[in-house]
């Protein structure tokens, strides 16, 4: 199978990080973006709103239409990098260590007001069987809580080759229990024991020594013989959805997402049969 995170499929979220990202393997003490869509100009839900903002809230909704003036105060525009959030390398986590030299993962990049997209689990066929929203950056603890709740109960029907294009820190994060996992269960030691490989597409952005050699699609007897661009193929489809998702809501963003992929997935399972030869 393949995973991988599509970051054109965006929306509005709260600018507050408090939200626990639940997974019984990782614990409790990993937190992301407030899910919630943001107030109407505003960087903070109603949860999360600040006091000053709070305050300019009521003062606006207390104003008639009496007290409203045609006149407004010109400002100048703002560089389109005004309002990110900075999210800094914090060389104290363990969760952030490098384990290769591959410049591949997206932790450390700039968190704009909105959610990282969405991670999805296709199969080399091209059927989308998992679909998770993600906040703030697509990071290892976010991918492996998404790993561990697509393979509870399920794996021993799911291939146990994934292919990611971030699977050389991915798979040392998810062998490296004693450190990193707070809970052993099932699907943590599938994850541990499962075989990793960088997909075809993304494998030429890996540098590191140890990750071509042990990372390596064109060399794994059945990763070379599948479509690795799975994931790539399926995001392509779904680019054209874009406009669509980055105005909607939680509720509104994951349902068109997951009935859009549902409408896919039947489309393609037809057209297989169709071609399929006659016995």
């Amino acid at each position: 199978m393949v995973i991988d995170g599509h970051q054109k499929c965006t929306r509005r979220v709260c600018a507050t990080v408090d939200a626990e990202l639940h997974c019984t393997e990782l614990g409790d003490s990993h937190f992301i973006s407030c899910p919630f869509t943001p107030l109407y100009k505003k960087r903070h839900c109603e949860n999360h709103l600040p006091a000053h903002e709070d305050a300019e809230t009521d003062e606006i909704e207390s104003t008639t239409d009496l007290d409203l003036s045609f006149e407004y105060e010109y400002d100048e525009p703002q560089p389109p990098t005004a309002n990110l959030i900075l999210n800094e390398y914090d060389s104290s986590d363990p969760d952030d260590q490098p384990s290769t030299i591959c410049q591949t993962d997206k932790t450390a990049r700039e968190k704009n007001p909105r959610s990282a997209g969405a991670v999805a689990a296709v199969f080399n066929c091209g059927i989308i069987f998992a679909l998770v929203e993600i906040f703030g950056s697509e990071s290892i603890t976010q991918v492996y809580a998404f790993m561990a709740n697509v393979i509870h109960n399920r794996a021993h029907y799911l291939p146990n080759i994934l292919a990611f294009d971030n699977a050389c820190k991915f798979s040392r994060f998810a062998r490296n229990t004693k450190k990193n996992i707070k809970v052993i269960t099932q699907s943590s030691e599938t994850l541990k024991n499962m075989n990793y490989v960088i997909d075809k597409f993304h494998f030429k952005n890996h540098v590191d020594p140890w990750c071509r050699a042990n990372m390596n699609p064109n060399e794994h007897p059945v990763a070379k013989c599948v479509n690795t661009e799975a994931c790539e193929q399926v995001f392509s489809w779904l680019s054209r959805y874009t406009n669509i998702l980055k105005a909607c809501n939680q509720s509104r963003f994951m349902w068109i997402l997951l009935n859009i992929c549902e409408l896919k997935n039947e489309d393609k399972i037809r057209k297989t049969k169709k071609n399929l030869p006659v016995v």
